[in-house]
Formats: C-alpha cells, structure tokens, sequence
C-alpha cells in the first residue's frame, strides 16, 4: 500500500512539474540567475530574472548578445534603459509588475520583438511611434493606466493580440482600438462611464 502510494505521488509531482514548466521553453533552457549566464554568456537564449526586487535591468544583460528571450516580472523597475537595443535578437520581452510609466523609444528600436508583456505596470499612453515594432504578435497592457490610443496601432500589421484588460476606457475609445486592429484579437474589460476628453 505504501509503495503505491509512493508511485501515485511520483507520478502526480513528475506531471505538475511539467505543467509548469517555462511558457518560453521552446527557445530552449531558462536560466535564472546572472551568475550562471555570465559563464556562458554567448549561448544563453532565455534568461527570467522575476521576482529579485530589481530596481533596474542588471548592465551584466546587455553583454548576452544572443538572448532571445528576457523576462523581469515581478521586480520594482522603473525604466528600460536605451542599452536594451544591444540585445538585436530579442523576440520576447516581459517586465509585468514593474513600475513602467511609459513604453520607452528604446523598446520601440527593438525591431525582431515578437512578445512584448508590459502588464500591470503604470503606463499611461501607447506612443505614436508603436508603428516601428513591425513583427510584434502579442502586445500585453493589462493593468495599466491608459488613456492614449494614436491610429499608429494599425500599422502593426502582424499584431494578432492586444490586451487592455483592466485599463479604463469608454466604449467610444473601445471602438476606437477595434477599427485600428480589425484582424487582431483585442480584450478589454467592460467600458466604463468615464470620458478621458477636455
């Protein structure tokens, strides 16, 4: 009886362990600590620094010329310094739950980004200029202050999805959105009664 219980429970925590296993995992193996990519700098693909109380991005991360994939949730940073662009090959960037109050000029030179997770920071405006990030796929708002929507979002012409979950908007600005994007998935919460108009 013990020992099968020993299998059940084997089997239980091999199956919950691959379920949570990295949603980037198709890039390759995630490292998590800077110490260890430093070691290999040149073949680090994914690095998750999440949850180290980082009050900005490490300058160790601008040397990793080939990462792919850079995830930052979960820390206190307040801005993206213009040394990301050194980073030519990244596909993916995620800082959600920062303090971000803009969407920097610097992460719109970053032309190969695929995913960009700016969710539950305190950005108030998607800038003109969204338009340069031509191979953007997921662009992730949830959580944020929004209040500045420019046409320029119809010119991400491969976008498949924009969440703006939990941003207060109107139904007029909703529909606003949903014409620049009329081939992308967008999410909003229920409009609010709220005019963002002087």
């Amino acid at each position: 009886m013990r020992a099968l219980f020993t299998l059940f429970l084997s089997i239980f925590l091999t199956t919950a362990c691959a379920q949570r296993k990295s949603p980037y995992s198709d890039y390759g193996r995630t490292i998590t600590s800077l110490q260890e990519a430093a070691l290999a700098a040149d073949s680090v693909i994914v690095l998750d620094l999440s949850g180290n109380k980082l009050k900005e991005i490490p300058d160790e991360v601008f040397t990793l010329t080939n990462l792919r994939v850079l995830v930052l949730n979960k820390n206190k940073i307040e801005s993206i310094p213009a040394e990301i662009v050194k980073l030519k090959k990244l596909e993916v960037l995620s800082t959600e739950k920062n303090r971000l109050t803009e969407i920097s000029e610097s992460v719109l030179k970053m032309e190969n980004l695929r995913i960009l997770n700016l969710a539950d920071n305190e950005i108030g405006a998607i800038p003109m200029k969204i338009d340069r990030l031509k191979n953007l796929q997921e662009l992730i708002l949830w959580g944020n202050v929004i209040a500045v929507f420019p046409e320029e979002l119809s010119g991400l012409k491969k976008l498949k999805k924009l969440d703006l979950l939990n941003n207060e908007m109107n139904k007029t600005e909703q529909d606003k959105v949903k014409s620049y994007l009329p081939d992308a998935k967008v999410l909003f919460s229920a409009p609010c009664n709220c005019n963002f108009e002087d």
